[in-house]
C-alpha cells in the first residue's frame, strides 16, 4: 500500500506532466511556446508519476528509443 506523501508525490507528477503537456501542445499553433522541451518535461513527469506510464513510455516503438 502506498503512503500519502508517496501518493501526493504522484499527484504533483501527474499535475506537472498534464500541465506541461498541453502547454507543449499549445506551442504547436503558438510560434513563442517551445513544443520540443515541454514535450520532453511532460514525459520525464508521467514517467514518475506511474509505473505503468513508465513502462508504456519505454516500450513505445517511438518513443521508447529516443528516452
Amino acid at each position: 500500500k502506498k503512503s500519502v506523501e508517496n501518493q501526493s508525490l504522484e499527484n504533483i507528477h501527474l499535475l506537472i506532466g498534464t500541465t506541461t503537456l498541453v502547454i507543449g501542445l499549445i506551442g504547436v499553433l503558438v510560434p513563442l511556446i517551445p513544443t520540443t522541451p515541454l514535450i520532453l518535461i511532460s514525459g520525464y513527469f508521467f514517467s514518475k508519476s506511474s509505473p505503468r506510464i513508465h513502462h508504456w513510455l519505454s516500450a513505445h516503438k517511438t518513443f521508447g528509443p529516443i528516452l
